[in-house]
Formats: structure tokens, C-alpha cells, sequence
């Protein structure tokens, strides 16, 4: 197989190949043209595709948080995405979308749901073939994030609280072995009830750091598109169907042309 592989090239002429490509040129242009409308017109028979966005905007607090380099305000919209998509929020949409009932799996609100950042936004996009499925899932997507991303603002607020309260019980404590018994505003009887209130804090912390919950601290929310009903459906994969189909076209003619096809006249049959 191996040596009648190498005869083929052997016998192949690149010269007569080149003439033949160039003499009939007009079949390269109709194979590409033929491929891309073919491509064209499968994407098109595909069922259609209505997209609704809606559109979270980060705010930072500058005076409260000073001045941040790009690098943390990058992170803060980073964490800000990462909560939008995460799965804790999804698994809401899901569950809000059986109870208003919606029959849609896990996957396909997955894969119809995409978010995209545009500076201090993130754009959410809802897919579906449905433009009213659309517009609902959309709406319960940026409901529910909007909800966790509070939920995550207001615990960080709580971690800084505890860490607070945490230095307050630690002076109290100091306090309460240097100064004199009956200056110090802590007490020995108080301290069963602080061990008590410390490891409640402790248990109770949040899981994020110190970093991520004061930086996360800064930020605010703020809807600034709501999903609306989409008129036209989207042009989804249109020009990347078009062009695999030119491509696709352009193989088949050099498959045709190393065949031997068409042959020069002065070769004959």
C-alpha cells in the first residue's frame, strides 16, 4: 500500500495539474460558490434562534474604598461575573422556572444562557427558540442573580462586622487583665459569655477572606437593562456556516482536479 502510495505522487504532475486549475478555473468558483450557498441555506432551515439581554452594572464606592488599581477593580467585576453564571444561581433559575412551569433540563438552561462583560457591565443573554422563553428566563436569570450578588455584598458586610466585634471582645479581654478589677469594663463574670459570642463568630464567618470580603464590601448593583421581547431572530452561526461551506467547496474541487478531472483535450479520453 505504502509503495503504491508513493507511485501516485510519483506519477502526479504538478505542471499538468497547475495547467488544468488554471484553464478551468471557473469549476474552483463554482464548487466554493455552490459550498457556501449550501452552508448558507442549512443554517437558514435551522430552527430559529431569539435572543433577550439584560444588563448588570457594578458600581464602586471610591470614597469608601479609596483608590484601587486596575488589577482589584478587574477582580471585583471578575467576582461580580463569577456569581452571575455560578451554579448556586442557575439551579435557582432552574427551580424558579419549574415552579412557573417551564419544562426545561439542566443542560438547555446551560446552554442557552450566556454572559458577556463590557467594563463595569455584564451583558446577560438568554437563547431559545421561544422569544416569550426567552424573555422569561432572562428575566428569572437577572432576578436571581441580582439577589445572590446582594446576599454576597451583605455577608461580606457581616464578615467586617464580626471582625469588628472580634478586636472589641480582644481589647475587652486586655483590658480586663492590665487595668485594675474595678476600672476595667470587662469583668471576669463576663467571660464565659464572650468565649460563647467568640466561637458563635467564628462558626458563623464566612468562608471568603479578609481581601475578598472588604473588597466585595465596596461594590453596589444596579439593573440598567431589563429583557424585552426580541422582534428578529438571531443570525446564529449564519457567516460561520457560509464560510465552512466555501471551504468545504474548495476541497472537493482539488479532490476533483487531483482525480484528473478535467482532462486536457490533447490527452484525451
Amino acid at each position: 500500500m505504502v509503495t503504491e502510495t508513493k507511485d501516485q505522487l510519483h506519477d502526479l504532475d504538478l505542471y499538468d495539474l497547475t495547467q488544468r486549475m488554471m484553464r478551468w478555473w471557473w469549476v474552483i468558483v463554482i464548487f466554493a460558490i455552490a459550498g457556501g450557498l449550501a452552508g448558507f441555506l442549512i443554517s437558514r432551515v435551522q430552527k430559529p434562534v431569539y435572543e433577550s439581554d439584560s444588563v448588570i452594572t457594578t458600581t464602586i464606592d471610591y470614597a469608601y474604598a479609596g483608590r484601587l488599581n486596575d488589577y482589584m477593580v478587574d477582580h471585583l467585576i471578575t467576582a461580580v461575573g463569577d456569581m452571575i453564571d455560578s451554579s448556586q444561581v442557575i439551579d435557582k433559575v432552574l427551580e424558579e422556572a419549574a415552579v412557573a412551569g417551564i419544562d426545561l433540563s439542566h443542560e438547555a438552561i446551560k446552554e442557552g444562557l450566556t454572559k458577556s462583560r463590557q467594563g463595569y457591565r455584564w451583558v446577560l443573554s438568554s437563547r431559545f427558540h421561544d422569544p416569550k422563553l426567552a424573555v422569561q428566563i432572562n428575566q428569572l436569570w437577572l432576578s436571581t442573580a441580582v439577589d445572590a450578588l446582594e446576599e454576597l455584598r451583605l455577608s461580606s458586610l457581616q464578615a467586617l462586622d464580626k471582625l469588628a466585634y472580634q478586636h472589641a471582645v480582644e481589647s475587652c479581654f486586655s483590658q480586663a487583665v492590665i487595668l485594675e478589677p474595678s476600672s476595667a469594663y470587662c469583668t471576669v463574670e463576663n467571660f464565659q459569655q464572650l468565649r460563647l459570642d467568640i466561637k458563635e463568630n467564628y462558626q458563623n464567618g464566612s468562608g471568603q477572606s479578609l481581601v475578598n470580603q472588604f473588597q466585595i464590601s465596596k461594590i453596589t448593583f444596579q439593573v440598567t437593562q431589563t429583557p424585552s421581547i426580541p422582534d428578529e431572530p438571531v443570525l446564529h452561526n449564519t457567516n460561520l456556516a457560509t464560510a465552512a461551506g466555501c471551504a468545504a467547496g474548495l476541497i472537493l474541487a482539488m479532490i476533483f482536479f487531483l482525480s484528473g478531472y478535467p482532462r486536457n483535450r490533447a490527452q484525451g479520453k
